[in-house]
């Protein structure tokens, strides 16, 4: 966890020098570096964590995957619109993370050399959290159903679906979240397909 704050302290420090040479601008702001989802590796020599950058001319924002050692410099490993569910595999050898990619690959497989990311296994729908057993050999990770039709249309034309029975008011500051369907549990074999039950 030092680590971390060594991190989120260089961001700090480059943010306060940018602001004393000039006055803040709010394309300042949008424009920072946001870390988040720190992960430790299995023996502790590694911290992979998520960098969050949003861009105003693109109006976009962009993730990078960063890995870090005491004594080394930081390198990123990979860039997406959008990264989520980052976790180590049982030994520290690659990570595990869901991408926005096409095709049905429910998670994705990122070597620690640079190498693109591998399919792990095919899904119908993304998992919200997941547990490696301790060996990796299985999975088991939490589905939720898709939102029905309208709720669908209303996320594609606001942008954002909330559930004002659930929430009491609008929250826009929240990526495009919604009040979770029924959930599912799946348990995954290597070499083999996901089974499950509610």
């Amino acid at each position: 966890m030092a680590l971390l704050g060594r991190l989120v302290a260089i961001l700090s420090v480059s943010l306060a020098a940018c602001a004393g040479q000039r006055p803040l601008e709010f394309a300042d702001i949008i424009g920072q570096r946001e870390p988040f989802s720190p992960r430790l590796s299995p023996d502790g020599s590694w911290v992979a964590f998520l960098v969050r950058q949003a861009s105003l001319p693109e109006n976009a924002s962009k993730v990078s995957l960063w890995l870090v050692a005491p004594g080394s410099p930081a390198r990123r490993l990979l860039e997406a619109a959008s990264i989520g569910s980052l976790e180590w595999m049982p030994g520290g050898s690659a990570l595990t993370a869901s991408l926005p990619r096409p095709g049905k690959a429910a998670l994705w497989l990122i070597p620690l050399n640079g190498d693109g990311p591998r399919p792990l296994f095919e899904h119908p729908t993304r998992p919200m959290s997941y547990s490696w057993s301790p060996d990796g050999s299985k999975l088991l990770f939490v589905t939720a159903e898709e939102p029905p039709a309208d709720q669908r249309d209303r996320i594609d034309r606001e942008g954002v679906a909330y559930d004002e029975t659930v929430h009491g008011i609008r929250s826009f500051t929240q990526r495009n979240w919604i009040s979770p369907g029924a959930q599912r549990l799946w348990l995954w074999r290597r070499g083999g397909k996901a089974g499950g039950a509610h």
